[in-house]
């Protein structure tokens, strides 16, 4: 991939179930990015997630994503899972390593994504976090896979498990 990102939209957060775009992954671009700035969650403790748009709907079936977290907490607890699920994990949840809803930091990092209009093989997302509770600062990889299906991904939306994303911002670039 070449050239300078390229902002493409940007969502804001205000007590918001989920945050949403179907208008930015488009065959523009060949890679794209979605940056993840302070996200606080309502619910305390709770868990980052995304569904891919494709088809005409958010893809949530059982077993549809693969994805794999390795995060190393302040006192240098690394836990790692790998498991499928009916949507991408972005954090983890519960004591210790939820996102905490008092957090000054909240969920800031990446992911990014290779040519999502393609419709010949599963769409791999890579990425990069780091967040908060008030009892660890964590951070990681994030590696996921949605493996419903080889179709278009046209747009995402992102949601906490448990509850509101209170506030945060989220920013779409693209790059050829």
């Amino acid at each position: 991939n070449s050239g300078p990102w390229v902002l493409l939209n940007t969502l804001t957060a205000s007590n918001s179930a989920t945050l949403s775009d179907t208008t930015s992954l488009t065959s523009a671009y060949s890679e794209y990015e979605i940056v993840f700035e302070n996200i606080i969650p309502a619910t305390n403790l709770d868990q980052l997630s995304l569904t891919v748009h494709s088809g005409g709907s958010y893809q949530s079936g059982a077993n549809t994503y693969d994805y794999r977290l390795l995060l190393s907490s302040s006192h240098d607890v690394a836990t790692s899972a790998a498991f499928t699920a009916n949507r991408m994990i972005l954090s983890s949840s519960g004591a210790g390593f939820g996102i905490g809803s008092a957090a000054t930091e909240g969920f800031n990092g990446f992911l990014r994504v290779s040519k999502p209009t393609n419709t010949t093989v599963y769409k791999q997302w890579g990425g990069e976090a780091t967040y908060a509770n008030s009892t660890n600062f964590l951070g990681g990889t994030v590696s996921q896979r949605w493996s419903g299906g080889t179709g278009a991904i046209d747009g995402f939306q992102v949601f906490m498990s448990s509850g509101n994303i209170t506030s945060g911002i989220i920013r779409i670039y693209g790059r050829l």
